[in-house]
């Protein structure tokens, strides 16, 4: 029976493709626990959403979304499979279903436009296994359902257009508005540029192409519109103060607050850390393309001979590096949409070194097959020593420590060292490289497995504010909760809140005579001068932790009226 269904997989390439990226992206991921601010800020408006009923622009800790609420209202529809409870899993879950339809479409229309299923394998394998993608498709955020809307659309559209007569189509008209309802107009606005400058060059009309994608565009807003008028009803000015701020501030760099600024370079440097670890397999490049100089004729020659894929790959590529350079705002998942494209350039580059230089793909495959037998030793050897080492690293060895991946955690590791086996076996045995290449691909999802399944949660999980918030709960179980207080500062205690199911409240000003706050240990002479004239404090308790979240211990103050004192 084993046997039978393993080669009825080997028969059907789409059917193994599928099964490898549901093994990568969908079991590990309640594992780890929130241990930053910016997951449990998504998942807290799902969480308003479902208590409130308020699915238009629900309140959490004081304040409205920062952004359209698409991935909120995923989580909060995925989470009847879990009893309208939303927990790690359930948040992270749209990232991972995005990932998985994005890859498939990518390895879809790559099988359709070269003619290769082998190709199209190694483009979705490549994209499955870069570190950036691998990372935003497990974790609670928006980049990747906004990332599939806008190159499903892309590849839709660019692809579609260019071999059918169809004006406008609906299936991207609904993509290009999921992605504006899941982070604003650039969901569109990139998609349209691309494809428009894609068909122009390929020889379409101008006058249709324009008019076709304006079309397209602007029929794409109608749904997200609606989403806006009924916000700004609710919200009124102080949402269309977000709005502008989020959508044309960050563009603009005209933001009340600095938010991700950094130099253009920054992007080259994030995109080149984000693609590992292809990025060692591209140190070789230098070594494969020859010393000819590329002049004006010479770059042209090569672009009039591209297929009208690849041109769509590089166009698209080019185009979302250059303008995300420009805003003064920059993040490394700024630059996500550009990784199908990297993925189908890194899968070329290795066909074309096949003939060239083999030897670089064993050498490469080599140190991806020795990656796992170094971690295994790694881990081993911390579980030996002990915890070493000052704060952060001294958190993480003592998770490793203490961490037991259980039954499933070692079976997984095991898969990886037998993957390793396999790639050796290839390297050595079989004179093409290209097995060895494959499998090596496919033991770098396998430690991917590992590092979901065991590492993550036990170097994370630490540092996650969960602790602070079961404390809270043993403490106050029938008075009422702490409220934060955090001065001027943006940051809230998403974590804690969203472990204490959205209970905790923000206040920004005391009015009551007496009450208990939470408090960063920082914002403690902040709260002294601000209200030292009327209150009295004293701090009651402080935690022996590190929030995740703002980076500093935090402490229960209890406050009281002066007058009240006497």
């Amino acid at each position: 029976m084993i046997q039978s269904l393993i080669s009825s997989v080997r028969r059907h390439p789409t059917l193994l493709l599928a099964l490898l990226l549901v093994i990568t992206f969908i079991p590990f991921l309640g594992e780890t626990l929130f241990n930053t601010k910016g997951e449990p800020r998504e998942a807290i408006v799902a969480v308003s959403m479902i208590q409130s009923g308020d699915w238009i622009l629900p309140v959490s800790n004081g304040d409205i979304p920062y952004k359209p609420p698409m991935l909120a209202w995923c989580i909060a529809i995925l989470s009847f499979l879990n009893g309208f409870e939303i927990n790690e899993y359930i948040s992270r879950l749209p990232s991972a279903l995005s990932m998985i339809g994005m890859t498939m479409v990518v390895y879809h229309y790559t099988r359709r436009s070269t003619g290769s299923t082998s190709t199209a394998i190694t483009t979705a394998l490549i994209l499955a296994s870069m570190f950036e993608v691998n990372r935003a498709a497990t974790n609670c955020r928006v980049d990747m359902l906004l990332t599939a809307f806008m190159v499903i659309a892309i590849y839709r559209l660019a692809l579609n257009q260019r071999v059918s007569a169809r004006f406008i189509d609906l299936p991207s008209i609904l993509l290009l508005s999921g992605a504006v309802l899941t982070k604003g107009p650039v969901g569109m606005v990139i998609p349209c540029a691309i494809v428009w400058i894609y068909l122009i060059l390929n020889g379409n009309k101008l006058w249709r192409t324009t008019l076709s994608l304006a079309v397209t565009g602007i029929a794409s807003l109608i749904l997200p519109l609606l989403w806006y008028i009924a916000a700004y009803n609710q919200g009124g000015t102080e949402f269309l103060d977000l709005v502008i701020e989020e959508n044309f501030g960050r563009m603009t760099g005209s933001m009340s607050y600095e938010s991700h600024v950094n130099p253009w370079w920054y992007n080259l440097v994030t995109l080149v850390a984000g693609m590992l670890p292809y990025t060692l397999l591209l140190l070789a490049l230098p070594f494969t393309t020859g010393r000819s100089r590329l002049t004006t004729a010479v770059i042209w020659d090569k672009w009039t001979k591209t297929s009208g894929f690849d041109r769509l790959m590089i166009i698209s590529a080019l185009f979302i590096f250059i303008f995300y350079c420009i805003p003064a705002s920059k993040r490394s998942v700024y630059l996500l949409p550009m990784y199908p494209m990297m993925a189908y350039a890194v899968a070329r580059y290795i066909y074309t070194l096949y003939n060239k230089r083999p030897a670089i793909l064993k050498t490469y495959s080599a140190i991806i097959a020795s990656l796992p037998v170094i971690v295994v030793i790694a881990v081993i050897a911390i579980k030996i020593t002990g915890p070493f080492g000052h704060k952060s690293t001294l958190i993480a060895t003592r998770g490793l420590v203490e961490y037991n991946p259980g039954i499933v955690g070692w079976v997984v590791i095991l898969i990886s060292l037998g993957m390793s086996y396999l790639t050796w076996k290839a390297i050595i045995r079989v004179p093409s490289p290209s097995a060895s290449i494959k499998r090596a691909i496919v033991t770098t999802l396998t430690l991917y497995w590992v590092f979901s399944s065991f590492l993550q949660p036990a170097v994370l999980n630490l540092k996650s504010d969960l602790t602070v918030a079961r404390q809270l709960e043993t403490m106050y179980q029938h008075s009422e909760l702490p409220q934060s207080w955090l001065g001027n500062e943006l940051n809230r205690f998403y974590t804690i809140n969203f472990y204490l199911d959205n209970r905790l409240t923000r206040i920004d000003t005391l009015q009551r005579q007496s009450g208990k706050l939470l408090v960063a240990r920082r914002h403690i002479d902040s709260l002294r001068d601000t209200f030292g004239h009327k209150y009295d404090f004293s701090i009651t308790h402080q935690f022996d932790h590190r929030s995740c979240d703002l980076r500093d211990e935090i402490c229960i103050v209890n406050y009281k009226l002066i007058n009240d004192t006497k």
